[in-house]
């Protein structure tokens, strides 16, 4: 099988119409020269149907239905292959395979309950007790639990009463309202930030997710299934690149977080706690989760538009600015993506640019365990210029 998204993408493409030379125009044609042939055979005498002829007309309607039936079918062809598979077919054919995710997880977080001064007895608490921000967001503990005698404080795990990515990104102390009075429980928050949370699938990721789901039918640890797996936690990590110590039988993962956020300790731990309690690794593995290594760069250039796009020169150095975002965006969002000036040239010239000069960066290998971050931008604007 291909070893990424990126090869599915790379297959030829598949035109059931375009192979078979079947065209509107073609099928238009080819109902009128029939018609005509069989007319004089019936009847003797020869018709030509000139362009605004009723029959000519007729057949033109009828060619668009069939052409629209030709186009169906060739949807309904392209949907045997997952490249192309949308919606429900796309899950059933998951399903075929074992697959059955949709991804719909509810954010978690360690709420920690308060009292002012410690009591003689326990305080309880029960399970579902919810406390929130203020913004009807509500997070719910998973289980009861009760602050011992002569104690002031417990932790429990708690989770968002909602599926979905709406609960992910509370920080420390954040969740401090509580929502369900406790007899004695003066204070309620969130120790860590909450995380995750997951909507349903896109039809990309759940294309991704299927394609590499084969690769979990081994035990024996192949790079796919770890792939898979450290998606799997949440949909915050874009990248994940596999690294393997064989002597050690240590294995390396590295992951990178969406909006170029760079995972915590913390967070990292979190992960590979998840990879561990899945049991998916053979016995023999022992599993790392790390954090990237950051290589800081300055993006830096002055760009030229041709004087013959005079007219559009507002609009192209907007393209252009959008382009540089686009730029730094890509970098961020692949572990291991080398930091190629030339890229960003070529992004500037389709944005409208006609000569682009990066100063800054200059061509850097990235190891895959490594991330690009831009740190400062500056993006000049030269001014017009003859072909």
């Amino acid at each position: 099988m291909a070893n990424s998204i990126e090869d599915l993408e790379a297959l030829p493409d598949i035109d059931m119409l375009e192979d078979e030379g079947i065209t509107l125009e073609g099928i238009q044609e080819e109902m009128i020269a029939d018609y005509q042939e069989a007319y004089q055979m019936f009847t003797g005498e020869e018709i030509i149907l000139y362009p605004a002829h009723p029959r000519r007309l007729e057949m033109n309607v009828i060619a668009g239905q069939i052409y629209q039936v030709y186009e169906f079918a060739s949807y309904l062809f392209k949907q045997n292959f997952i490249r192309y598979m949308e919606d429900d077919v796309l899950r059933n054919w998951g399903g075929n395979l074992g697959f059955t995710d949709n991804n719909l997880r509810a954010a978690a977080c360690t709420l920690e309950f308060g009292l002012n001064e410690p009591l003689g007895y326990p305080v309880e608490i029960p399970a579902g007790t919810r406390a929130t921000a203020g913004d009807d967001v509500f997070f719910a503990t998973n289980e009861a639990c009760s602050i011992s005698a002569g104690e002031i404080v417990v932790t429990v795990p708690a989770s968002c009463t909602e599926k979905g990515s709406m609960g992910n990104g509370y920080v420390a102390g954040q969740i401090n309202v509580l929502a369900d009075p406790v007899m004695n429980v003066s204070a309620v928050r969130n120790i860590d930030k909450s995380s995750g949370g997951g909507n349903k699938y896109s039809g990309d990721e759940l294309r991704e997710k299927i394609f590499l789901f084969p690769s979990t039918y081994s035990v024996a640890g192949t790079e796919d299934a770890y792939i898979y797996y450290t998606k799997l936690y949440s949909e915050d990590i874009i990248s994940v690149n596999v690294m393997t110590d064989k002597e050690n039988a240590t294995v390396e993962i590295y992951i990178m977080l969406s909006g170029g956020n760079v995972p915590d300790e913390a967070y990292c731990e979190r992960v590979s706690a998840y990879l561990l309690g899945l049991k998916k690794n053979p016995d023999t593995d022992k599993i790392v989760v790390y954090p990237p290594e950051v290589v800081p760069y300055k993006l830096e250039a002055a760009y030229y538009i041709s004087s013959a796009n005079k007219d559009t020169e507002k609009s192209v150095k907007e393209s252009v600015e959008e382009a540089a975002e686009a730029y730094i965006q890509k970098q961020y969002e692949s572990l291991g993506h080398d930091i190629n000036p030339d890229i960003f040239k070529e992004y500037a010239r389709v944005a409208g640019g006609k000569r682009t000069v990066v100063t800054s960066p200059v061509f850097t290998s990235l190891e895959a365990n490594q991330i690009a971050i831009c740190t400062e931008k500056n993006i000049v604007y030269g001014g017009l210029e003859d072909d």
